[in-house]
């Protein structure tokens, strides 16, 4: 049997708690929707990284990510990574805060229950800021399983289309000995390059070899082995979807993994964000994280992405669904 649970956080904010035998997790709707934790219960793992230096707080649209928002968890990223503005035709214009339109807005809680089948089921909604639109997140606990269901909806509400751009933003601690489990030879483009890197923006190379100016590579399957990944590293880096859909991650020192799984025809592109104590948003020391971040386009900037003809437009009243499967393997 799953239960689902509303409560208030350790930080004072609403929290949704959904949980089986095998999962927890904690559930922020004040703060952008976030997903604070994926626990396995089995062992206490929590997969989520969580910022030492900013607490999870209510949203604020438009704050700076870095020293306010980047705390943390599971965000969800609309329009836009980066800051942009768009115009469109018509006149109409707008602009899309850091890490996109719905981090920095407290969502609405339309259902937190069980239902008959004994499911935990959280549904959240959110609405535009910088466009129309309605985009919904539904997740499923079955009982007795170790897969979380996310399911997605959006509708575009302007009377003009506007580009598709949504990824997940979910940080991972980073450890040595933690591994990336994608297929070899896969391609994958450079977006931010990394400190001594060979390789420029838009560099087609292969999975998992990262090129060094000194003209070797290191393996990004392995980014925070401590003898073979530079030191003081941060990077952003696109690759192409697999065919199945599905990257895994293998926790340090164990035979656990997080394994995340969507349909590479809708969600074309795995973002990586590989942080290796090269990078602090927020003038403390840099962090160490992983970002899984499946996704519509290849560049952090949407509008990057529209010049190079690399993204599709929601028409008016049009609705896009998608969905990510993440299954907590021991």
């Amino acid at each position: 049997m799953s239960s689902c649970e509303q409560d208030l956080s350790d930080d004072g904010l609403h929290e949704i708690c959904m949980r089986n035998r095998h999962l927890r997790l904690s559930i922020l709707p004040d703060a952008g929707g976030k997903i604070a934790e994926i626990v396995d219960r089995r062992s206490g793992r929590n997969w989520l990284w969580r910022n030492p230096h900013i607490p999870f707080r209510p949203a604020v649209y438009g704050a700076d990510y870095g020293l306010h928002l980047d705390s943390g968890g599971w965000d969800e990223i609309l329009l836009s990574i980066a800051p942009v503005d768009l115009h469109f035709q018509g006149g109409a214009d707008c602009h899309i805060p850091d890490h996109g339109d719905v981090v920095g807005q407290r969502w609405s809680v339309v259902d937190a229950s069980v239902n008959g089948a004994g499911d935990a089921v959280c549904e959240m909604a959110v609405s535009g800021r910088a466009l129309r639109y309605d985009l919904r997140r539904t997740m499923r606990l079955c009982s007795g399983s170790s897969c979380l269901e996310m399911r997605y909806s959006l509708t575009n509400q302007e009377a003009f289309a506007w580009p598709w751009y949504w990824g997940a933003h979910a940080l991972l601690t980073g450890q040595h000995d933690l591994q990336i489990e994608l297929p070899a030879e896969q391609h994958f483009r450079i977006d931010q390059p990394g400190k001594d890197v060979e390789g420029s923006e838009g560099h087609n190379l292969t999975w998992p070899h990262y090129p060094l100016q000194d003209g070797v590579s290191f393996d990004l399957s392995r980014c925070f082995d401590e003898e073979t990944a530079p030191g003081a590293f941060a990077g952003k880096i696109f690759v192409r979807s697999p065919e199945r859909g599905l990257v895994r991650v293998a926790a340090a020192g164990s035979s656990e993994r997080l394994a995340i799984r969507y349909d590479p025809g809708e969600l074309p592109w795995l973002g990586l964000w590989i942080n290796n104590g090269g990078w602090s948003g927020c003038d403390s020391e840099p962090y160490f994280n992983l970002g899984l971040e499946p996704t519509t386009a290849a560049f952090d900037d949407v509008s990057r992405a529209i010049d190079d003809g690399a993204i599709s437009w929601l028409k008016p009243g049009e609705t896009r669904n998608w969905a990510i499967d993440v299954e907590l393997q021991a």
